[in-house]
């Protein structure tokens, strides 16, 4: 088992075309998985903090507005070969994960931008820790 984490929008499937789920062509019902993330203990941590929850790990977390544009300026960062090198704490190198990274965060701009429409979007940080 490894460290698996992601962001999820419920019961999103068919109302915005322009986000994109990140497994196209695996059905998972309703909800459009927006990211993912595999062994990125780094990403982890600094996602768990901009949620300034009480978390031990595990567990799906609520991404309100402003978290959700906390969370993309921390993965922002993570686009920057130092900051990756430093902080990723990942099995991936850089040039491996780096056009991942950067889809993953237009994907949540996109996201940001519908919930700011529909303010009642759910969406959720899971971490499988």
């Amino acid at each position: 088992m490894g460290l698996d984490n992601g962001i999820v929008i419920r019961n999103g499937k068919g109302r915005n075309s322009r986000v994109k789920d990140y497994w196209n062509g695996i059905d998972a019902g309703n909800d459009i998985e927006v990211a993912y993330w595999r062994k990125c203990w780094g990403i982890r941590d600094e996602i768990l903090d901009v949620l300034e929850e009480d978390v031990e790990g595990g567990g799906d977390y609520k991404l309100d507005l402003d978290k959700m544009r906390d969370v993309i300026t921390v993965l922002k960062k993570f686009t920057k070969k130092d900051y990756w090198n430093e902080n990723a704490d990942s099995i991936w190198e850089f040039d491996e994960f780096k056009s991942n990274q950067r889809r993953i965060i237009r994907n949540l701009i996109r996201v940001y931008k519908w919930m700011k429409k529909e303010p009642d979007l759910e969406v959720y940080f899971y971490d499988s820790y």
